[in-house]
Order: C-alpha cells, then sequence, then structure tokens
C-alpha cells in the first residue's frame, strides 16, 4: 500500500541563492530560464552581472517582468537562452499603474 505522501508531485523547493528582484536594482542579464509553477505560474531566473561586477541571482513571479523576460528571449538569438549571446542592461523601476497599483518593469539604465 502506498503513502500519501508518494502519490503526490515533488514539492518545488524556493531556492535560497535567488533574491527578488526591486526598484532600483541594475544588472546586465547573462541569461533567462522561465518556468511554470503550480502555485506561482511561471517563474523568471535571471542570472546577471551588477555594478560591482559581482554575480546576481535573481528571481521573480511578476507578470510584468516575466513578459518582458519573455521578450528578451525572442529577441536574442542564442540557441541557448540559460546563456544569452548579448547581456541586456537593465534598471528595475517602480511605476504606479493606470489603476493606482505598483509594479516593477524593466528600464534601461
Amino acid at each position: 500500500m502506498a503513502k500519501f505522501s508518494e502519490t503526490q508531485p515533488p514539492k518545488q523547493e524556493m531556492e535560497t541563492d535567488r533574491t527578488e528582484f526591486r526598484a532600483g536594482d541594475v544588472m546586465q542579464i547573462t541569461g533567462i530560464v522561465l518556468s511554470e509553477s503550480e502555485k506561482y505560474g511561471l517563474i523568471g531566473r535571471v542570472n546577471g552581472i551588477g555594478p560591482d561586477k559581482k554575480i546576481l541571482k535573481k528571481r521573480t513571479t511578476s507578470k510584468v517582468l516575466v513578459d518582458q523576460l519573455g521578450n528578451i528571449m525572442t529577441y536574442d538569438k542564442s540557441q541557448d537562452k540559460s546563456q544569452l549571446a548579448d547581456p541586456v542592461s537593465v534598471r528595475v523601476d517602480q511605476v504606479k499603474g493606470a489603476a493606482g497599483r505598483m509594479y516593477l518593469t524593466f528600464a534601461d539604465p
């Protein structure tokens, strides 16, 4: 007889080495991975380099940022999107939408 826990899909662990994007973040995006999560929908995982030349690992479930990451992946011509052919420089801004709600978006640094 199987245990209940054996019948459930594996639990997705939160990556402890990645941080959420925050307004004011500046980086060169060097790689993007978009993956599906039952709980969060699409998750964007981003590797990059900060202004201090340190490696940054970020994640987001923001629909706006995930959509923009998808556009970057479409624009990039490399076969392996987890490593972009040409890094993309971004700054994260916080803006107020038409409904008065604040959200994050990428902009030129």
